[in-house]
């Protein structure tokens, strides 16, 4: 299940990472499965969040929080994704959230009352390219620095405490 947290920087949570919800008829709920291009919009909440779902994603089921956008005939998802979640086209969508400043909501049916001008479909093809390759880069940014992070901590533990993390467990 695909909830509010789960779009992080334009990225969605793989299938394995989600939290796991049953259904008492998973026939049905297939139907509301995501697919790859679709771009998830927050429904609820605080914050107005994105994302493009991915290879790793498609399939999962999203929360009612998550609004699903779906391309249809040859419009790119990576286009719709640029477009909904630019600082350009934004501002529209904030206009149509409702609520309190504690809990704002944006409907569907609000959300599909925007108007969308969008590139010739060879234009949309290089815009999603460039989208992918972007959220690629800056997740494998993210990954590095999460990697140097814990290698930092690991031989601060080391040379402080002489603690190798492996083997801090073992000692409490």
């Amino acid at each position: 299940m695909i909830g509010v947290r789960d779009l992080q920087d334009g990225a969605v949570t793989s299938r394995e990472e989600l939290d796991r919800v049953g259904f008492p008829n998973p026939a049905r709920a297939a139907t509301y499965a995501v697919r790859v291009g679709d771009v998830l919009v927050t429904g609820r909440g605080t914050l107005l969040k994105f994302g493009l779902v991915g290879e790793k994603t498609a399939g999962a089921i999203a929360s009612g929080n998550i609004i699903v956008v779906r391309p249809l005939g040859e419009t790119s998802g990576g286009t719709l994704f640029a477009i909904l979640s630019s600082e350009v086209f934004r501002p529209k969508i904030e206009v149509i959230r409702r609520g309190a400043t504690t809990l704002l909501s944006l409907s569907a049916k609000d959300l599909a009352k925007l108007e969308i001008q969008l590139p010739p479909v060879s234009e949309q093809r290089q815009i999603a390219a460039l989208v992918d390759d972007a959220l690629t880069a800056y997740r494998s940014a993210m990954d590095a620095a999460e990697i140097r992070s814990a290698l930092v901590r690991r031989l601060l533990d080391q040379r402080l405490f002489g603690v190798n993390q492996e083997n801090r467990g073992k000692d409490a």
